[in-house]
Order: structure tokens, then C-alpha cells, then sequence
């Protein structure tokens, strides 16, 4: 769970949805200033999900609202 403490800093945008919302954030590898070592990392808000394998049909509209969002 985030709690926007240390990552507050870092984040490049927040969905706040419950459901199908997500906070995408740099991955920590990155150096910070080449854009073309940049790579994101999307973190759900809805519970329950730990990983890609807990996705099913029912998370559709939230991947395509990260696709969306994040594009």
C-alpha cells in the first residue's frame, strides 16, 4: 500500500479511482536523466491484485484506463 510518503516526490501521474486507478512512477534504475532509460511502473490501487497473474476479464476497463492514461 502506497501511502504517499517517500514516493510523493516520484510520481509522474495518479488515477485515484479505487477500482480502476493506478500511481505510475520511474523505475528506481533510472538515473534520472536520460529519457531513453526511462521505464515506468504502474501500481494498482484496487486490492487484492499481487500480481499480473491475478488479472482476469473482470480487470479489462482497468488496463485500458492505464493504457489510456498512461499513453
Amino acid at each position: 500500500i502506497l501511502e504517499h510518503k517517500t514516493e510523493s516526490e516520484r510520481i509522474v501521474f495518479e488515477d485515484p479511482d479505487p477500482i480502476n486507478g493506478f500511481i505510475l512512477l520511474p523505475d528506481i534504475k533510472w538515473d534520472g536523466k536520460s529519457p531513453n532509460t526511462l521505464n515506468l511502473l504502474a501500481i494498482v490501487h484496487q486490492k487484492g491484485l499481487n500480481s499480473i497473474r491475478d488479472l482476469d476479464s473482470s480487470h479489462l476497463y482497468l488496463l485500458e484506463n492505464m493504457r489510456d492514461k498512461s499513453l
